[in-house]
């Protein structure tokens, strides 16, 4: 018979529990369960502002998500760090890091929370894409019309942002609601219309509930010291694929990865006139947006 003094007790991670307490209790699919879920998003999930995505409905148009980007092995090779390389079609790679950071000089705007109201985001909050199966042969986050979407985005703690991943689960369901019923009827630039249309068909349609409707958000800031940073971004970006199509001179790279800088210099230029393309009304759309919001 074993000594039960010898045998080795694992322990239990506090983090992995919370997760599979709510994840039991979400798989009930019942009215209790429906209420945790709308509780989770009204008070736990963190959007970004309509204002704010009337004026840039895509946060990096340029980025593509590519997790093989990292240093990695594949089939006993050995990949190298490519971070901030262009791929083949001029997207600057990212792991998500450059999403995840995006809100966080930016205080939290609560209505029924005083946990979150007037802080910023700290430890253990994950940048989690609402939809992750679409109208495409690939997860929404690698595309990069859907990547950097502000409907297609949420700010979650790490274990809630874990059930979020389940395909039809109740709170990724709610997440879509919600998205949709936030962000669906606001309007964009003109300039863009179209485009962010273009995205919207991307995404299954979601009919919203009272429910969803009702729900008091938490939001980001609505801040234009971000969203001029968000815009020198884009337009540092845009000045470096015009010069190299115009084959003038190339603008400072102190504001652009200098992985990104080098390589997309050596993408055909067909290719670099479609991204540019795809670029560019996006960037007159916050220009626009900010000399108006200057002039009231």
């Amino acid at each position: 018979m074993p000594n039960p003094r010898r045998q080795v007790v694992q322990p239990v991670d506090g983090d992995n529990f919370l997760f599979r307490v709510f994840d039991e209790l979400l798989e009930l699919d019942d009215e209790i369960s429906n209420r945790i879920v709308d509780y989770v998003v009204e008070s736990a999930a963190i959007w970004f502002h309509p204002n704010v995505y009337s004026s840039m409905p895509v946060f990096l148009p340029w980025v593509v998500r590519d997790a093989k980007c990292r240093p990695h092995v594949r089939a006993g090779k050995q990949y190298p760090d490519q971070w901030g390389a262009p791929d083949a079609d001029g997207f600057l790679r990212d792991d998500n890091s450059l999403i995840k950071g995006i809100p966080k000089s930016l205080p939290i705007i609560s209505p029924t929370n005083a946990h979150l109201d007037g802080r910023r985001l700290g430890k253990s909050w994950v940048a989690a894409h609402v939809w992750r199966e679409v109208n495409l042969d690939q997860l929404a986050s690698r595309d990069p019309r859907l990547n950097s979407f502000v409907p297609n985005l949420v700010w979650l703690p790490r274990q809630i942002a874990k059930l979020s991943d389940h395909e039809g689960g109740l709170l990724q369901n709610a997440l879509k609601r919600a998205s949709w019923s936030l962000y669906r009827n606001v309007e964009v630039r003109h300039s863009i219309r179209d485009r962010v249309e273009e995205i919207w068909k991307l995404l299954p349609p979601v009919t919203p509930t009272e429910r969803a409707s009702n729900l008091k958000f938490n939001y980001f800031g609505d801040d234009q010291k971000f969203l001029k940073s968000r815009a020198v971004s884009l337009k540092t970006t845009t000045s470096l694929i015009h010069a190299i199509l115009n084959k003038g001179e190339l603008p400072p790279k102190r504001r652009t990865p200098p992985r990104y800088y080098e390589g997309l210099q050596r993408i055909p230029l067909p290719k670099l006139q479609v991204l540019y393309s795809r670029l560019e009304p996006f960037e007159r759309s916050i220009t626009e947006s900010l000399k108006d919001e200057s002039a009231k």
